[in-house]
């Protein structure tokens, strides 16, 4: 009996330690890194072609790259199973754009901070009085996410605050929080401000009140024994920040939110109901001429004339997306009043453009640069790109891009290039305003079966800068 034991508390002394090496080894001596994350629109999302995306996607795909790993991503549905996954070893770590003071009250490992944000009052400009204090919340239904920070502001807050209260939520994410607002299902939420802004593209009527205090640090958490991973993160993200690789993901996804105000946003809804629908079939037909998402032509076609077929400008630009007389005929356009030919024409150009443009921009900068270059012309984008050269920025970058295309209408910097002049600010506002319109398309918009149109061979307009395409057309996605 005394042996039997004996040999039953070895055994189970050489399980435990297998348990702890195999933590121990968990991802160190694995292919793959597994992250927990969820499905929503800033973190992980898949798109219409099946492709993945979302700011931490990306971040934590080139975290792992840089380790020599790929990604399992375990998606979960509330914010309360993280933890217990990661003290049971079901994962190596997770990104949810959380607050770090969750992970410092569930007392696991905390990674690198990566960005700030701020915790803001959501309410619906309709239902509630305007929210100027966060006193102004005593009596109203306040539901927050569970995990959030903001919990722990609302809780020092209410020291001094009698009969301030509030409900936290599990079921439900902050995007879906914020449309109960939207919807006038709930009275108050509490979200970060940058997905307050994100949210409010879509719903006009939402206002964003008073901060709650202090910038939150968000940061990656990580499940014990993790000691190689969490200090490979932080060089990680010392490098992706000193880089730009950090800057350029959040101008990606959030650098265009502020373009707009609410009554734009208003009247562009509205004209989605009452114009694009006639519309629409001209769209779908263009981008299965061209491979270019239906829902951004549509964007361009609002941004330059608000979809009016007959819209002309003093310079004699005319029709629903604004093509020159010379562009017109280029691109097969006998009447530019007629809205299918103007949307053909226009959507042609644009292919030529992403065609046109240097093999080594990719996705979504090469929508965003090509559509710089529909507006100010080849040339133009062209100096900028070497202004950007010369100052050692990235040229094939977006966010660069708009720093000197805007240094274009200053003699210090126009003197020093080909084609000089530009209105250069105008054109980063033409194409962020793009991209907000393209945001709401996508979302309130079903997209259209990808096809891989032919290879058109059209020569630009030499006033354009233009020349023929040698480029093989690539596979033309939805920018993010």
């Amino acid at each position: 009996m005394l042996s039997l034991f004996g040999m039953m508390a070895m055994l189970s002394g050489c399980q435990k330690a297998e348990e702890e090496a195999s933590h121990s080894q968990y991802t160190e001596d694995a292919k793959h890194l597994v992250v927990i994350t969820r499905n929503d629109s800033s973190t992980y999302f898949i798109d219409e072609n099946g492709a993945p995306g979302g700011f931490e996607f990306e971040l934590v795909t080139k975290y792992a790259k840089s380790i020599g790993k790929t990604v399992k991503w375990k998606l979960v549905n509330q914010v309360s199973e993280v933890v217990p996954l990661l003290k049971a070893g079901k994962a190596d770590m997770a990104a949810l754009g959380i607050s770090n003071r969750f992970a410092t009250n569930a007392n696991i490992p905390l990674g690198p901070i990566y960005k700030r944000v701020t915790p803001v009052v959501v309410y619906h400009r309709s239902n509630l009085k305007p929210i100027k204090k966060i006193k102004d919340l005593v009596g109203h239904d306040v539901k927050i996410e569970y995990g959030s920070g903001a919990a722990s502001d609302l809780e020092a807050l209410s020291k001094n605050i009698p009969n301030l209260k509030w409900t936290l939520s599990d079921q439900d994410s902050p995007e879906e929080l914020i449309e109960a607002v939207a919807n006038q299902a709930l009275d108050v939420t509490i979200a970060n401000e940058v997905l307050a802004k994100h949210m409010k593209r879509f719903y006009p009527d939402l206002e964003i009140g008073p901060s709650l205090g202090a910038n939150e640090p968000v940061t990656w958490l990580f499940a014990e024994h993790r000691e190689v991973l969490v200090q490979s993160a932080n060089s990680f993200i010392v490098g992706a920040q000193k880089d730009g690789s950090v800057k350029r993901l959040m101008d990606r996804y959030y650098g265009h939110l502020d373009r707009l105000q609410p009554a734009d946003v208003t009247k562009f809804l509205q004209q989605r109901v009452e114009v694009l629908p006639k519309l629409r079939p001209f769209f779908h037909e263009a981008q299965k001429l061209t491979g270019i998402d239906w829902r951004l032509l549509a964007a361009v076609g609002y941004q330059e004339s608000h979809w009016n077929p007959l819209a002309v400008s003093p310079a004699g630009v005319r029709g629903l997306m604004m093509l020159t007389e010379q562009t017109a005929a280029i691109m097969g356009v006998k009447n530019r009043t007629d809205a299918r030919q103007n949307i053909l024409g226009g959507a042609k150009y644009i292919r030529r453009l992403v065609e046109s443009l240097p093999l080594q921009i990719v996705e979504p900068d090469r929508n965003w640069i090509a559509l710089a270059a529909y507006n100010t012309g080849l040339g133009h984008l062209e100096d900028a790109r070497v202004l950007a050269d010369r100052q050692k920025m990235n040229p094939d970058a977006w966010i660069d891009l708009k720093g000197t295309l805007v240094q274009l209408r200053n003699p210090k910097w126009f003197t020093k290039v080909k084609h000089g002049y530009a209105r250069g600010g105008e054109t980063v506002i033409f194409v962020e305003n793009i991209r907000t319109y393209y945001d709401i398309l996508s979302k309130f918009e079903q997209p259209l079966v990808e096809v891989f149109p032919p290879k058109m061979g059209i020569e630009l307009p030499a006033s354009q800068g233009g020349h023929k395409s040698t480029i093989t057309p690539n596979r033309l996605t939805a920018p993010t």
